[in-house]
């Protein structure tokens, strides 16, 4: 056995062996054949333009554990992988590369774009497949889906078609998110927001009877173009006496509605309870065809909708002189010319929060436009009945209050996006725009026909669909749904499925509604979320900040299962992971001590005939087996409620700080008195180890088994049974807990001191000078050792007074240090602080206290 773990060999030799060994695959067949219960995992299906990053890494993990877990637990698992053709994201790619060329998907045209974007897609669409590979998941690559493939689109037709016959889809006219960088509407969950730095305008509208002005305070001053009121809170009393008269726009000349009504540039003074008496002055300006809550304004009062601003950000013909000027440049031309007439009150600092398209990062417009729109409220009832049944569990609970709230408030669902990649809303229009919603051409034709009494030329709809109105079925549409399969009898609905917070709205709660709706089925059991990626500041990973580092030198630098244990240790339940490369250190160190203590194991048991048949005999051993009877335990537990940054801490303390630095110790006189007996328990114990460990830290676990020499063998862990311990000595184990408290006061005061061995007189296991570094001795100074074993240690009075005296100095410094954190840690600090700071003082805070605690112990043993 090689005496370093070389990662890089095994992890390519390891995975060539479990795909030849196809331990991955899951069919429909087999898994009735086995007899065993089902365990469906989704894949959040990445996009085909990803290139893999540490939430990739993070997912996949998580979703690995399980997979391997539940196959070592007795259920057939699939693991269903595949990606997401990505509408928006992907056609920004390619109409980037187009405009290296200097042209645009308007100069190709729809079938030659779509054709250039299929064969990027086929060229780089599953590299993110790939590169998950090296990080050893075990799906089965046999059944990749792809959310545009021929049965795909079926599904994707087939559910469309059926909502709008439910007469849950439908077309109209309404205030929808639109991105001008990429051209197409948005949903509401497509638009982010964050708090920026910004102006307040103070506009001064002259009142159309000379007397005097009203002023309106606006952070978008472009807009007021298409203001068609002023509003103010009917409770308030500064502007009662001005309700019902008119304002007049200043250089506003003809303008039209959305109609193409001609509007009036005098606008009335409406009352509307929506109106926060706080902002500004109390009066705002109304534009109901660029803001949602004007436009409920606008609904209420029967206002007329007027756009200033077209689908490209510029202005339209509505704007007057200002005609074709970018949004942006406009603002500053309009407030110029207010200053220059006398009619900007000022202009403040300000903060707030416009809306920027998820994507691109631009920032959208709100403009009146003729959509597709899914009416949400009916689908969102039943999805909030299962929760509340207990048909679908949300780990952490704390995001239940969270997914109860979007769907109790949802709004309808804009799906129709103004590019060409993705899939084509199934409708046909006749000659007089008479909308035929089909599954294909040929049946729109015969509805047509039906409809007219004659053959008529139809235009199929430019739109495609949201490309989450397709990943919305993804639990059972990649199993073959609407076709009755035998995968969807089998493996649906499934049993867990894990994604990050953020798009519990955009995908998870989507999937439980459209679950319920089209297959009458719960998709999933368990839903888990987890927090987002940052770095240790807590700041998000950012290109522009240069704070993280690419997945594939992490995985260069630390193996896959330094990165696996790395991320998921760090991952608290529901909270936002502060990255910290340490952690990967430790998930390295800790695979090259399983490869250093698996060596030490087979090294020395060269020569002995091992089958495993042992009987515990003495303390040590007896310890072992109760201890990891008790990890085994909690492990199992950790793993079945989904607790996986316990999991990995567990495993840590149970392989590294229990069986390597105190079983192995005790073991190895026996070692090398090649003590069958103990041997063969050795072996049997590092065996339900390394299976405890090998669903998070696979290549390590499988390279060490290889190297066992057990009398029979599995081509992986994976394929053993998950360990049920039958052992059970506790008397056992409190005698040997006792012993490594006495060893370890021993080190402690033995290290004080400055000696490598120490004398020392007592009962204690012919174990203790081994472990302890301790022998039998003459001293001045016998020092009761603080533990429950009665051991002690001998000094000299000059050893004892140094130690006593260095002792008492640590001790005050260490008060000064509790001190100042205990002032720090007040209420003003705590509140104001960010989080993440308040949490690492109380943590240096409970460490120094467990310290000083240790010192004072050591202290009065010596008297």
């Amino acid at each position: 056995m090689d005496k370093t773990y070389d990662y890089k060999r095994w992890e390519k030799e390891l995975y060539e062996k479990w795909l030849k060994h196809r331990l991955f695959r899951a069919t429909a067949e087999e898994a009735k054949r086995s007899g065993k219960p089902t365990f469906t995992i989704m894949m959040p299906p990445p996009n085909v333009t990803g290139d893999i990053h540490l939430g990739h890494v993070l997912d996949n993990t998580i979703q690995d554990v399980v997979a391997r877990y539940r196959r070592m637990s007795g259920y057939y698992v699939l693991w269903q992988p595949g990606t997401d053709h990505a509408g928006i994201a992907t056609q920004n790619v390619v109409e980037k590369e187009l405009a290296k060329e200097g042209k645009t998907r308007f100069d190709l045209g729809r079938e030659e774009f779509l054709k250039r974007v299929w064969a990027w897609k086929e060229k780089y669409g599953n590299r993110i497949l790939e590169a998950l590979k090296r990080l050893g998941v075990s799906p089965d690559w046999d059944r990749i889906r792809f959310t545009m493939d021929e049965d795909y689109t079926l599904a994707v037709k087939t559910a469309f078609v059926a909502l709008y016959r439910a007469g849950l889809i439908y077309r109209g006219k309404r205030l929808i998110n639109w991105c001008p960088r990429c051209g197409t509407a948005l949903a509401d969950d497509e638009v982010e927001r964050k708090e920026e730095r910004g102006k307040l305008y103070y506009l001064r509208y002259p009142l159309a009877d000379g007397e005097g002005y009203v002023v309106v305070a606006t952070t978008r001053p472009e807009t007021y173009l298409g203001d068609t009121a002023v509003a103010v809170n009917p409770e308030d009393e500064r502007y009662k006496h001005l309700v019902g008269r008119r304002v007049r726009l200043p250089f506003v000349g003809e303008r039209r509605d959305i109609d193409g009504n001609p509007v009036e540039a005098e606008i009335p003074i409406i009352a509307d309870p929506v109106v926060d008496m706080e902002f500004g002055t109390g009066a705002v300006k109304v534009t109901p065809a660029h803001d949602f809550n004007d436009w409920d304004i606008g609904e209420r009062h029967s206002l007329p909708k007027v756009q200033v601003i077209d689908f490209e950000g510029k202005m339209n013909e509505n704007a007057g002189r200002w005609v074709g000027l970018d949004r942006f440049a406009a603002r500053n031309e309009i407030v110029k010319a207010f200053a220059e007439a006398g009619l900007l009150e000022k202009v403040e600092e300000h903060t707030y929060a416009p809306g920027r398209c998820y994507r691109c990062g631009t920032v959208i417009e709100p403009l009146p436009s003729l959509q597709w729109f899914v009416k949400m409220k009916p689908l969102a009832e039943p999805a909030l009945k299962v929760q509340e049944e207990g048909r679908l569990k949300i780990i952490p609970e704390m995001f239940v209050k969270v997914y109860r709230n979007w769907l109790e408030n949802v709004k309808d669902w804009c799906i129709s996006r103004q590019i060409w990649w993705g899939h084509r809303i199934p409708v046909w229009y006749g000659p007089d725009g008479k909308e035929f919603v089909a599954h294909d051409e040929e049946e729109a034709k015969r509805l047509a026909k039906e409809y007219y009494g004659r053959e008529v030329e139809l235009r199929q709809d430019e739109d495609v669909l949201d490309t989450w109105f397709s990943s919305w079925l993804w639990p059972f549409a990649t199993l073959g749904w609407p076709k009755e399969t035998e995968d969807l009898k089998v493996f649906y609905p499934t049993q867990f499925l894990q994604s990050g917070w953020d798009i519990l709205f955009f995908w998870d709660a989507r999937m439980v509604m459209a679950g319920l709706f089209f297959t009458g089925e719960v998709p999933f059991e368990v839903l888990y979320l987890h927090g987002l990626l940052r770095d240790k500041e807590g700041r998000k990973f950012s290109k522009t900040l240069k704070n993280y580092r690419e997945v594939f030198e992490l995985l260069n630098d630390y193996g896959a299962d330094g990165l696996r244990y790395g991320v998921l240790s760090l991952t608290p339940e529901g909270r936002d992971i502060r990255f910290d490369e340490k952690a990967l250190e430790v998930g390295r160190n800790f695979a090259n001590k399983i490869w250093n203590a698996t060596r030490l194991l087979v090294l020395s048991s060269e020569g002995v005939d091992i089958d495993l048949k042992f009987t515990p005999q003495k303390p040590y051993q007896k310890w072992a087996l109760h201890t990891l009877k008790l990890y085994a335990e909690r492990i199992t537990d950790a793993l079945e409620n989904y607790r996986f940054d316990e999991y990995a801490h567990l495993l840590y303390h149970l392989i590294w700080s229990n069986l390597a630095d105190w079983f192995l110790e005790s073991l190895k006189p026996d070692l090398k008195a090649k003590d069958k007996n103990a041997i063969n328990l050795a072996h049997y114990v590092w065996l339900q180890a390394l299976k405890l460990a090998h669903p998070l830290m696979p290549f390590i676990t499988d390279a060490a088994y290889e190297h066992l020499n057990l009398p029979e063998k599995e081509v992986s862990l994976m394929r053993l049974d998950w360990p049920r311990i039958p052992y059970d000595f506790p008397a056992e184990y409190e005698e040997y807990e006792a012993l490594k408290e006495a060893v370890r006061e021993f080190r402690a005061m033995r290290d004080l001191v400055g000696l490598k061995r120490a004398p020392y007189r007592g009962d204690a296991d012919p174990l203790f000078e081994i472990l302890a570094g301790a022998e039998r001795g003459e001293a001045d100074v016998w020092v009761r050792l603080p533990s429950k074993a009665e051991v002690y240690i001998g000094l000299s009075r000059q050893q004892r007074d140094r130690v006593v005296e260095r002792l008492r100095k640590e001790i005050e410094q260490l008060r000064k240090v509790i001190s100042r954190i205990e002032r720090k840690l007040n209420s003003q600090f705590v509140e104001r602080a960010p989080k993440h700071v308040v949490e690492a003082e109380r943590e240096k805070y409970a460490m120094l206290k467990a310290k000083l605690e240790s010192l004072h112990r050591q202290l009065e043993a010596l008297g």
